[in-house]
């Protein structure tokens, strides 16, 4: 099961960016969080808000081919598509 509390150290592993910088985050309230006690979390549907935010700032997400896939622009790059 899922967590759905994860503390800053566990948010910075999974959006692979650095502790202190999650911590800049939580400061500036650009990525929300609760307090329990004197423990600080941040709610795992914050991190995919986090996530849908900053992706529909940069224009969206157009993902590339899966693995094992071509497209088009390789096929015609490679030659190998006639």
């Amino acid at each position: 099961m899922d967590r759905l509390l994860l503390t800053p150290g566990e948010a910075a592993q999974l959006l692979g960016l650095s502790k202190s910088y999650i911590y800049e985050l939580l400061a500036s309230e650009t990525l929300p969080s609760i307090t329990i006690g004197r423990a600080r979390r941040i709610p795992r549907q914050a991190l995919d808000d986090f996530i849908a935010a900053r992706t529909a700032e940069q224009g969206g997400y157009v993902p590339g081919p899966g693995p094992g896939q071509r497209d088009e622009v390789t096929a015609r790059v490679s030659g190998t598509l006639r």
